[in-house]
């Protein structure tokens, strides 16, 4: 009835031996590696609530783990301002601490933040990974899922590998815990920029496919067509610039959504788009034709066809419309990404079983595949991967892979 028949018999049903495989396989850990770092986080926990309780001055300890106390320091012993209200009180949500932070008040939203990071990975990872290990296997095996993610993305549970933060220090230090088991060696290999060339080839716009096929760094060159400038006259501030536009429009952000990730007026960040758009105008008619299609059809789809229906595009409440609106322009974008790397797992899945091969997938997360290798097939294995990973498309912005060895996920730059 909705014409999902193929993407079912060509993706989803496919790549399903594969995630069975990777469950069974599992993936080594170094619980030694794990206790040190959680070691070291308590320590660095106990100082950053130290250093809570010096910046905050008199009024005795704060429980660091509650609402309600956590405000009471933020706005009233320090007087900082109430950015947002809940029914319980003023908020202290992660997007109110950067705020204040970012506002320079007080050291302590910053550290507060941090507070939570380090709690967060303590508690659901650096504890939790060695304990799920198998008594039989000493490896984890987590669960993939096909049907928790809307966009058809891949997620996993037992542990949750999809929210290991990469971003900061300890966050990559937690990847260190997982290991390749004795005479074999983790191999990685990664879309590079993937949403941004399926957009190029959706869009067909000029200037943006010229990036790709001329191996051009397309931050900096979106940098300077948005500037007029020289391509070697990009600062580094100009690409980190373009950069966050290149990926924020993918989510359909709002200069209001530009400005907070910038930390630069809204009015500048709204400006900045224009000129985006009048550089890159086919990536503007093709986004708006997105909305377009979706309000008339009621549902975003893939280029493998995967549909996410969104009835509220058609809302009169203009905030239901617009978060609709964001949904998409991301969906068939993110989610032909999703599929492209379920084709190419189904497909290196079936080639290592028929070669004989001793690799096996042991990892997914996102746009990276991880396979544990022995050390003496890496070649032949990171030739079959980047084969079938550049091959599951046919782009206009060719699809390119990034490939990497070592002994722990955390050495695969």
């Amino acid at each position: 009835k909705e014409s999902l028949e193929s993407v079912h018999r060509d993706v989803d049903a496919p790549v399903a031996p594969a995630l069975a495989a990777m469950e069974f396989a599992g993936v080594g850990i170094d619980k030694k590696a794990l206790g040190r770092l959680g070691k070291t986080v308590e320590a660095e926990l106990a100082e950053t609530e130290a250093e809570v309780a010096r910046a905050s001055g008199d009024g005795g300890p704060v429980n660091l783990n509650s609402p309600k106390q956590v405000g009471d320091l933020l706005f009233g012993r320090l007087g900082l301002p109430v950015l947002k209200e809940t029914k319980t009180g003023p908020s202290t949500d992660v997007e109110v601490l950067e705020r204040l932070d970012a506002g320079g008040g007080s050291p302590v939203p910053g550290l507060l933040l941090r507070h939570r990071e380090l709690s967060k990975l303590l508690s659901t990872y650096i504890r939790a990974i060695p304990a799920l290990a198998n008594p039989g296997t000493g490896r984890v095996h987590a669960r993939f899922h096909q049907n928790v993610a809307v966009t058809g993305r891949l997620s996993s549970s037992n542990p949750n590998l999809q929210n290991i933060p990469v971003r900061t220090p300890t966050g990559r230090e937690v990847r260190r815990g997982f290991v390749a088991g004795p005479g074999r060696v983790l191999l990685s290999a990664d879309y590079s920029q993937v949403e941004l060339r399926i957009l190029a080839h959706l869009s067909k716009d000029p200037a943006l496919l010229r990036a790709f096929r001329e191996g051009l760094d397309v931050h900096a060159q979106t940098a300077a067509e948005v500037a007029g400038a020289d391509l070697g006259s990009v600062t580094r501030e100009m690409r980190a610039r373009a950069k966050a536009v290149n990926f924020g429009l993918m989510y359909g952000q709002s200069s209001f959504g530009l400005a907070r990730t910038l930390r630069i007026p809204r009015k500048e960040a709204h400006a900045y788009i224009l000129r985006y758009f009048e550089r890159f105008s086919g990536v503007k008619a093709f986004l708006d034709g997105l909305k377009e299609s979706c309000e008339r059809t009621g549902f975003a789809e893939t280029m493998l066809g995967r549909r996410r229906f969104l009835p509220d595009i058609r809302s009169k409440n203009r905030t239901i419309k617009a978060n609709a609106e964001r949904v998409a322009v991301n969906s068939p974008i993110q989610g032909t990404a999703a599929d492209l790397a379920k084709v190419a797992m189904a497909r290196i899945h079936r080639r290592l079983h028929e070669g004989g091969l001793g690799s096996r997938m042991v990892l997914q997360v996102h746009d990276e595949l991880i396979l544990e290798v022995p050390e003496g097939e890496a070649d032949a294995a990171r030739a079959l991967v980047v084969e079938e990973m550049e091959g599951a498309a046919d782009l206009d912005a060719p699809l390119r892979v990034d490939v990497a060895q070592g002994p722990a996920w955390s050495d695969l730059k």
